[in-house]
């Protein structure tokens, strides 16, 4: 009878400790392109920090030091097609700069890639290889030009963000 109680109380123990157990999921996603190479994960989504930058340093238009960043093409297969179009797209600043919001004003971002500036949609043209191509590019922060003329147009101090999207199109 002893032994019945303490498998009985066994039993419903077992019972309550699954009860108690917790759950959850994982999530898979992805997307298959036709495409002959494939963007490199950490290329996706890119930060630039550029840190602090004096005021008086961006004189009407002054540039800040150049950041470097890549979007890695991997795998790559130039069987049928070698070259790559990557187009920038964002909200336009002053002349081919990406605007930019939050406190600083009249300053932009300038992407240079291999053929020069690039403005907001704007497009680079670089030659495919087989295997991985890493595309390097730089951005900078430029102060509007006319704020030489114009006092309205000068440099305010302030935190900035701008976004620069881009897609690649294969020929």
């Amino acid at each position: 009878m002893k032994l019945n109680k303490i498998l009985l109380a066994g039993v419903m123990t077992l019972g309550v400790s699954v009860a108690n157990a917790d759950s959850g999921s994982v999530n898979f996603s992805g997307q298959v392109v036709d495409t002959p190479c494939s963007i490199d994960a950490d290329s996706l989504d890119q930060n630039v920090p550029f840190g602090t930058i004096a005021l008086g340093s961006l004189a009407p238009g002054a540039s800040s030091p150049g950041k470097t960043f890549d979007i890695k093409l991997i795998g790559c297969d130039t069987t049928t097609v070698n070259t790559a179009e990557i187009t920038f797209n964002g909200d336009a600043g002053h002349g081919d700069t990406f605007g930019v919001k939050g406190g600083a004003k009249n300053i932009g971002i300038l992407i240079t890639g291999a053929q020069g500036p690039i403005a907001p949609g704007g497009s680079d043209t670089r030659t495919l290889v087989d295997g991985n191509n890493p595309l390097r590019y730089e951005a900078a922060v430029v102060a509007d030009p006319a704020g030489e003329t114009d006092p309205l147009k000068a440099v305010t101090a302030g935190n900035f963000t701008s976004v620069a999207n881009f897609n690649i199109a294969y020929q």
